[in-house]
């Protein structure tokens, strides 16, 4: 498998069962690896969460669990091997790293120009005017570098080091014209050149065999247009048409270089086929229409891939990409490493499932409005704004219930209703406001009533009851008879002269009204009794200022008649 960067680390892709006992925690890793994010680990079917679930110990030697895993419970760990850091972005001439140790490089530090670095060294510059290299640097064939073509500062070379040098066909020789305007030069078979050679005007060669070349001065070559076939079968062809240089094979364009805006553009001239650009230490090809990482694990860009799709079964990573004008940074993108649909992860972002569900979510701050069908709340709520319920609230259920209190404005003011108590508890002095219909009210404590209070409606009343401190002592309205009724020890104490009987107020003392105690039949002879008294309250104020016996009364009386008659009338 080919990789382009560096090759992974031992142990890529390499799973490891572990074989658990629930019980042991602690498990010795087949490969150190230098973070828990190298790593994938598996319990039972369930990815783990590093730095959570698990950690590493032994400097990487060996993986911790937090909890032992079950004896049941399938567990392994996948290595993912080491990943190579990448950045897509504008690189502003910044150097492209392509191997390990950072000594193979691109570079567009000057303007309008590439330049590519092998070994840390300038080797191959792509200029408008052309592709350079540099003094001493060489474009070279052969296994031993054997055909080199090269400029030393002073002069160019076209050199080889074993056999000859020719220009030919892979089976004949082949006819070589170097031309000139004004005159013709053609050269038949075999022609060989053991000194100097200066060409000019036109010339025709036929087999071309330079050895011992001094040196070799051209002026122009011009082939006006015409195809220069490459290959014995004549399948690849270069063909220049104006500022372009067009490759074909088989008869078909399949490239070209042109010139574009100053801009040395490479394409590719068939539809959906790539351009490929390969090392020769076996990485992958990195292409311009498709960036096909599948084979090589890990790679590191410091440019901006601007169309195109890059597919990758390896790893790729970067500080941050930008898909059209969104840019999308590393810290944001983690928000997403990890995610599974439909549960809620710590610091990642939330994802429903199929069904729009999450969870495990936490807190959760809106400022807007929060429609939902319905609302399942298990722990505590706080409501800081105003709320409305459109239909029926329960809190708790038959035979479960839960405290709900009600505060006031006033320190010390609440209602509570007390779920232990099944009881609706007042503190503080409260107001209730408005019409209140209640089926029963059992109150403890004392009650101020700053209104009239009306106990049934007309032709309708109902049976009032205030009891005293004595067994039975009561008194009671009773409206099936429409009586007041004072029962047990129960008295009516009523100050003297506020007794009002019809519209007459009563104005005898209780002293006075006493006179008459025992009286149980008519007065007798002696007017010392009195009996069946149904006298009005007139009447009765006869007595007013009598204060001891009537006899005794009588008797300090000038008029016995008079006495008798305004001290009592009889009806």
């Amino acid at each position: 498998m080919a990789y382009i960067g560096a090759n992974p680390v031992n142990g890529f892709f390499e799973k490891q069962d572990l074989t658990t006992d629930g019980s042991t925690t602690t498990f010795t890793l087949n490969t150190a690896v230098g973070s828990s994010s190298a790593i994938l680990v598996s319990v039972g079917g369930v990815i783990q969460e590093p730095e959570v679930a698990y950690n590493l110990g032994g400097g990487g030697g060996s993986i911790i669990f937090t909890e032992a895993p079950s004896s049941t419970a399938d567990t392994y760990v996948h290595f993912l091997g080491q990943a190579i850091s990448q950045n897509i972005t504008d690189l502003n001439g910044t150097e492209m790293v392509l191997d390990v140790d950072a000594d193979t490089t691109i570079t567009a530090d000057t303007d309008d120009q590439i330049d590519f670095k092998l070994g840390g060294s300038d080797v191959i510059a792509f200029k408008t005017t052309g592709i350079h290299l540099p003094d001493g640097e060489k474009y070279v064939g052969g296994t031993g570098d054997d055909l080199q073509l090269y400029h030393d500062g002073s002069n160019s070379y076209l050199a080889n080091s074993t056999g000859e040098l020719r220009l030919a066909t892979l089976t004949s020789g082949i006819a070589i014209a170097i031309g000139h305007s004004t005159s013709e030069v053609t050269f038949g078979d075999n022609v060989t050149v053991t000194g100097n050679l200066t060409i000019g005007g036109t010339t025709n060669f036929g087999d071309f065999n330079i050895t011992n070349v001094g040196s070799i001065a051209l002026d122009t070559i011009t082939n006006d247009g015409t195809d220069i076939t490459l290959d014995s079968s004549g399948d690849i062809i270069l063909d220049a048409a104006g500022n372009d240089i067009f490759f074909k094979a088989g008869g078909t364009t399949i490239g070209e270089f042109t010139n574009s805006s100053s801009d040395l553009v490479i394409k590719s001239s068939v539809s959906d086929k790539d351009i490929l650009i390969k090392g020769n230490d076996g990485g992958a090809a990195i292409t311009a229409l498709t960036f096909d990482m599948s084979a090589a694990g890990a790679a590191t860009f410091n440019s901006t891939v601007n169309s195109g799709a890059i597919t990758s079964s390896g790893i790729v990573t970067g500080t941050g990409f930008t898909a059209g004008s969104a840019v999308l940074a590393e810290a944001e993108l983690e928000l997403l490493d990890g995610l599974t649909a439909g549960t809620a992860i710590a610091s990642k972002v939330v994802t429903t499932d199929a069904n729009i569900d999450t969870t495990g979510q936490r807190n959760l701050t809106i400022s807007g409005e929060l429609d939902a069908a319905t609302l399942d709340i298990s722990g505590a709520i706080d409501i800081a704004g105003a709320s409305q319920f459109s239909s029926t609230i329960t809190v708790g259920v038959d035979d479960t219930g839960y405290d709900v209190k009600f505060f006031g404005a006033t320190s010390g003011k609440s209602l509570l209703w007390d779920e232990s108590a099944d009881s609706l508890i007042v503190t503080g002095t409260t107001t209730l406001v408005g019409t209140t219909n209640l089926d029963a009210v059992d109150i403890d404590g004392a009650v101020q009533l700053d209104a009239a209070l009306t106990i049934g409606a007309n032709d309708q009343g109902y049976d009032i009851i205030i009891y005293g401190d004595t067994a039975s002592a009561n008194i009671t309205w009773d409206t099936s008879v429409d009586d007041l009724i004072f029962n047990g020890a129960a008295r009516a104490v009523i100050p003297d002269g506020q007794l009002v009987l019809g519209s007459t107020a009563v104005t005898s003392t209780a002293a006075e009204i006493n006179l008459l105690d025992n009286v149980s039949g008519l007065v007798q002879a002696d007017f010392t009794k009195l009996a069946a008294v149904d006298a009005t309250a007139v009447e009765l104020n006869y007595t007013d200022g009598v204060t001891s016996a009537i006899q005794t009364q009588m008797d300090t009386k000038a008029s016995t008649g008079k006495a008798i008659a305004m001290a009592i009338v009889f009806g």
